[in-house]
């Protein structure tokens, strides 16, 4: 997979993950979680190399049996999360226990109730975690947002031609190409995010015999979607 723009690749030692860096070296997408098995569902071992501007998949391969089923998570950074009362010395994130999407987050220095007493932080999401937005270059109304991995993985909302709605299709990822259908006797969404490329497309269609909303952005890594829930 060849990486177009300005973005800067970076490969872990062991070829687990690759980051893809902006100008200010803020992360803007990220491959992780390689996973590669064959026809009879064996795990083959494989690992993520950067040459240049190219980033391999390299996968031994010896005595699989054909085809290969190759994945990795493409993902953005998360989140920063702190205590809303942080000070020096509370050792926010001594531990951390996770359930779902939600943290339970140790901080065994904090001392309100007394000199390091300590304290546990629970965070649990405001609103859906789309990870994915995609805006139309020419109308920025125009946007569908997604998740693409994890338990939530192919929902979405769509803001597009007037209407807002959300639903949740079947993401496929293939080649550097994540890909999102949802068709239903009501509505079809078809959305399409270029890896390598960092783009993305989407077609709206909802009812079924009205003109298609479009969406075409040139360059998803620097974009703010405002399509608030319906």
């Amino acid at each position: 997979m060849e990486v177009r723009g300005d973005l800067r690749l970076e490969a872990t030692d062991d070829g687990s993950r690759v980051v893809m860096r902006d100008e200010s070296g803020k992360v803007a997408l990220r491959y992780s979680g390689l996973k590669v098995w064959d026809a009879e569902e064996r795990e083959l071992r494989a690992e993520m190399v950067v040459r240049g501007r190219r980033v391999s998949i390299e996968v031994e391969e010896e005595g699989a049996v054909y085809p290969l089923t190759i994945d990795p998570v493409i993902d953005t950074e998360v989140t920063k999360i702190q205590a809303s009362d942080r000070e020096a010395g509370d050792e926010f994130g001594i531990s951390v226990s996770i359930s779902g999407d939600t943290a339970i987050v140790g901080a065994r220095g904090e001392d309100t109730g007394g000199l390091d007493a300590g304290a546990a932080y629970l965070f649990t999401p405001a609103a859906t975690a789309f990870d994915v937005c995609i805006k139309d270059d020419s109308n920025p109304a125009n946007s569908i947002l997604l998740i693409t991995t994890g338990p939530l993985k192919g929902t979405y909302r769509v803001c597009c031609g007037g209407q807002t709605f959300t639903g949740k299709g079947a993401i496929g990822i293939k080649n550097g190409v994540i890909s999102l259908t949802h068709f239903t006797p009501t509505r079809r969404v078809q959305a399409f995010i270029f890896m390598n490329q960092t783009r993305g497309s989407a077609a709206v269609q909802s009812p079924l015999n009205s003109f298609p909303c479009l969406i075409s952005d040139s360059d998803i890594t620097d974009n703010t979607c405002n399509c608030p829930s319906p």
